[in-house]
């Protein structure tokens, strides 16, 4: 209550929701879903009593809001279904009309930030999309891929990259877009795409021309960016789980 630890992290029943006033908890998890709006409401409005921001999440499974739990009530079953500002607001019999939100849309909750296209939301989009597709099927396999040899000639046997080696290399794409955003920060001048070149959409492209990317040249000639130091990490990135 004091606030002097270092690290707080309370694992709590619905006993938390009444009674206490932390001023800053910064963040809400709920592991199922409560049953009514208003033990859901009291709960979440434990964290950001101090008016700072804070975030509440909920895990669930469909078992949590199936038909089988008769106390669950159906607001609660369809909560995820629009905005969650609205919905509670509308249930409190408070205006509907939502206060204008400062910063991202994805701030306000998780159905808006389903339809925000900022680059945060982007690159979390394209680290959830990455599946490890394995196969051995010879007719499943991508367009194989051409390699240098030590003399710097391109290699005339096609080597086949499988599923799996093309979601990795989609993993470490985004793992260095990430570390990029980490080195470059608030010190680059605009988004971190327009610092870098490394849209969200290079990684589509670089899967899409992943055969032809056979030199740093060749990184630089196909894909749009200008940047020497980029195009080399990209053709590193390739050829190191390629070849």
């Amino acid at each position: 209550m004091k606030g002097t630890s270092t690290h707080r992290v309370l694992f709590v029943t619905i006993a938390f929701g009444l009674g206490i006033d932390c001023n800053d908890i910064r963040r809400i998890i709920h592991i199922g879903v409560p049953y009514t709006m208003e033990d859901y409401y009291q709960e979440v409005g434990r964290a950001g009593r101090d008016g700072l921001p804070a975030r509440a999440d909920i895990y669930y499974s469909s078992y949590d809001i199936s038909k089988s739990r008769k106390d669950m009530t159906d607001i609660m079953r369809n909560l995820s279904k629009e905005c969650k500002r609205k919905v509670i607001l509308r249930y409190f019999d408070h205006k509907l009309e939502v206060p204008t939100i400062q910063g991202p849309v994805h701030t306000c909750c998780d159905f808006h930030s389903r339809q925000c296209v900022c680059e945060d939301c982007e690159l979390v989009r394209a680290a959830e999309d990455i599946e490890v597709a394995c196969t051995t099927s010879s007719q499943d396999q991508p367009q194989g891929a051409f390699y240098q040899d030590q003399s710097g000639n391109e290699s005339g046997c096609s080597i086949p990259i499988s599923g799996e080696v093309q979601a990795e290399i989609k993993r470490n794409l985004i793992c260095y877009r990430i570390r990029l955003q980490d080195e470059l920060g608030r010190s680059s001048v605009g988004s971190v795409a327009l610092s870098s070149g490394f849209f969200i959409a290079l990684i589509d492209l670089v899967l899409e021309h992943v055969h032809k990317l056979t030199s740093i040249e060749k990184v630089e000639e196909i894909l749009p960016i200008y940047s020497h130091d980029l195009a080399k990490e990209i053709f590193c990135i390739v050829n190191k789980h390629a070849s």
